[in-house]
């Protein structure tokens, strides 16, 4: 395309935008079913009837209040439920702050509950993250344990 203006002089208009690609979601959260749940009350329609069920039974422990989705914990506790790209920082956080510490993953874990934070593999995150962490290697003990 191009505009003309009042001097004859032709310009080229520019078609893509700096930030236009900083605005797309590179990964979709482990949440996204939840949330188009409770924006259309549809479920995808690949999926097969235990889906279905299992889906089902557990949306009543889910809240969506625009923009975060909550778990209800057993506790009831109500915990923000945070995307793959949030995790590794939580998980940093919990352990380095003033009630944190080097202790086991299983701990660890927990610090990250108690902060009302929520993700499915919270604890298997928190196993890899204290394995990897040289600092708790230091520590020694046990670590991975309770």
């Amino acid at each position: 395309y191009r505009i003309t203006n009042n001097d004859n002089s032709t310009k080229v208009l520019q078609e893509n935008f700096p930030d236009e690609h900083s605005l797309v979601i590179q990964t979709i959260p482990w949440f996204s079913n939840l949330i188009n749940y409770f924006a259309t009350m549809e479920t995808p329609l690949y999926w097969n009837a235990q889906q279905m069920r299992f889906f089902h039974s557990q949306i009543k422990y889910y809240i969506w209040e625009d923009p975060y989705i909550f778990k209800i914990g057993a506790d009831q506790v109500n915990r923000r439920c945070v995307p793959h790209t949030e995790q590794e920082d939580i998980l940093r956080h919990c352990r380095s702050y003033t009630c944190g510490g080097h202790f086991s993953a299983k701990k660890a874990g927990h610090r990250v509950l108690q902060s009302g934070f929520f993700w499915p593999s919270i604890f298997k995150d928190a196993h890899t993250f204290v394995k990897a962490c040289i600092r708790c290697q230091q520590v020694g003990g046990s670590q991975y344990g309770t």
